[in-house]
């Protein structure tokens, strides 16, 4: 059974009645769908304090992680077991289903939308269910409701709390705050990178820019920006002009590792036989690794008879697929996940992290 999304079940339940009742929770809850009962009853048919504090737990969690998770959003349904079996939500008073579903209460940035849908148990009884859509918020982070707030993020069919480096991240993917743009730290030109920065006023605008300051190019280029009467740094601008962006970005460089075992030995490889790292500005990294693999002997050269007579040598990799993956890397990784780029070296195969690009000895990729 193909998945629907989260939207065209909460808008038409019976048409996916079927995907909904499934006898085991391990085809329906997942990324986009959650289902549980609304608490067990007591023997007089209600619900006690406790056991509705934990529905409105769960129903706080789910939205929270929903709304924060998918762009497609999410559906929890309350009122149906993990087997299957439709047991409604008749057992809750009125005030108790505005409890839970009154969602303002307690949610901050939310978009959900609540319906309770009549329906049959197997038995042929008259039940209530309630499905409550939790679209993707983009105004901020779904969170509770204080001064202290909770926000999770959903994983499969589990809701993660959101720790302080989720929620920067969270922040950039909503938009909410421009790494590009805002201000990282204090600029000073003595920690400019002298040779980048004239290599660079050789191509920015030429025509328009020769007569420009260093600070004046630099802030034109966005690598600096104004703050309280100074210029700081953009975290771009660090990266790209500092001569030694790690005193602030420790993690932006790129280390090279070699593992004397094949890739498929991953989880018992040990600790690498070799080891280099690159740092200061992204260029230099680059331009010092290019010249390292030329220069060192790090990979085999071997060499071939030429049909014509005489020898040619083919290195173990092609350079520029190598090149390609570790520049593919540095311009694309993600500076707020704190990890330097990672070059592992196996007998077989080449691994550039956080790219996930591996290149096997025929030069393939997987």
């Amino acid at each position: 059974m193909s998945r629907p999304s989260p939207r065209q079940v909460f808008d038409d339940p019976r048409a996916f009645w079927p995907y909904l009742t499934q006898s085991t929770d391990d085809g329906f809850e997942g990324q986009h769908f959650d289902r549980k009962e609304a608490g067990r009853p007591q023997a007089t048919g209600e619900l006690t304090s406790s056991a509705l504090g934990k529905l409105r737990e769960l129903v706080t969690k789910t939205v929270s992680a929903f709304a924060n998770s998918n762009v497609e959003g999410g559906l929890l349904i309350l009122g149906i077991s993990s087997r299957g079996d439709i047991l409604g939500i008749d057992h809750l008073t009125e005030p108790q289903r505005n409890d839970i579903t009154d969602l303002n209460k307690f949610l901050v940035h939310h978009v959900g939308d609540i319906r309770f849908h009549n329906c049959t148990d197997v038995g042929g009884n008259p039940k209530t269910i309630c499905l409550i859509f939790s679209a993707f918020s983009i105004t901020g982070i779904c969170e509770t409701v204080g001064n202290q707030p909770h926000a999770w993020i959903r994983n499969g069919s589990q809701c993660i709390l959101v720790t302080q480096a989720i929620r920067d991240n969270l922040r950039i993917r909503k938009g909410l705050i421009n790494v590009e743009s805002d201000p990282l730290c204090e600029f000073s030109l003595d920690e400019v990178d002298r040779d980048v920065l004239a290599e660079f006023r050789k191509v920015f605008h030429t025509d328009t820019t020769a007569s420009f300051t260093d600070e004046r190019l630099l802030y034109e280029a966005g690598a600096i920006v104004r703050k309280d009467g100074s210029y700081w740094f953009t975290m771009p601008g660090l990266v790209f002009f500092a001569s030694n962006p790690q005193r602030v970005l420790s993690h932006a460089y790129i280390r090279l590792l070699r593992f004397p075992v094949p890739s498929d030995d991953f989880h018992t490889r040990g600790t690498p036989n070799f080891e280099k790292v690159f740092k200061g500005p992204i260029t230099s990294q680059i331009r010092a690794a290019r010249t390292f693999f030329r220069e060192s002997g790090f990979f085999k050269r071997y060499q071939k008879r030429k049909p014509d007579g005489g020898f040619l040598e083919e290195p173990e990799l092609p350079p520029i697929a190598i090149d390609e993956a570790i520049v593919n890397a540095v311009a694309h990784r993600d500076y707020c996940t704190k990890l330097p780029i990672e070059c592992e070296s196996y007998r077989d195969a080449f691994l550039v992290n956080p790219s996930y690009a591996v290149m096997r000895l025929d030069g393939g990729f997987r």
